[in-house]
């Protein structure tokens, strides 16, 4: 729900998915937060390292906030290559972790491979920002 970025007091529903068959997804979560440049080993890194750092950047793309009314949709492009290139080699999804909140968020490409069990409409009671640099 925190990708909705709710206001205080904001309704939102939630509902509970059920897929109507098994789905293969390409899960980008693991390693999350690995910087490609950063966090790698000085020297030589093995091919393992490299592909870890790559599939994290690719997660950390996935997850980058993107609002709908502003210049960030042009930085958009780029994961939706990537899931379009997943879905033609047969995948049904992506999961990757969330920005702004714990967890990881699921995007299906087919609406209709699952359905809505159960919606619960839930309020934001508080909203938390944190930051770098401030006194």
């Amino acid at each position: 729900m925190a990708e909705m970025r709710p206001y205080l007091g904001a309704s939102l529903s939630l509902a509970t998915l059920q897929t109507d068959r098994e789905v293969r997804v390409v899960n980008v979560s693991v390693d999350h937060g690995k910087r490609l440049t950063r966090d790698l080993p000085l020297g030589n890194p093995t091919r393992e390292d490299i592909t870890a750092g790559i599939w994290s950047q690719v997660d950390q793309a996935f997850a980058e906030p993107v609002n709908a009314d502003d210049d960030s949709m042009a930085s958009y492009a780029p994961t939706q290559i990537m899931a379009e290139a997943f879905r033609r080699e047969g995948f049904d999804g992506v999961l990757y972790k969330s920005r702004l909140g714990p967890g990881c968020n699921l995007a299906l490409f087919d609406l209709d491979s699952a359905h809505v069990e159960e919606v619960v409409l839930c309020r934001a009671t508080g909203v938390e920002h944190k930051f770098a640099g401030y006194p």
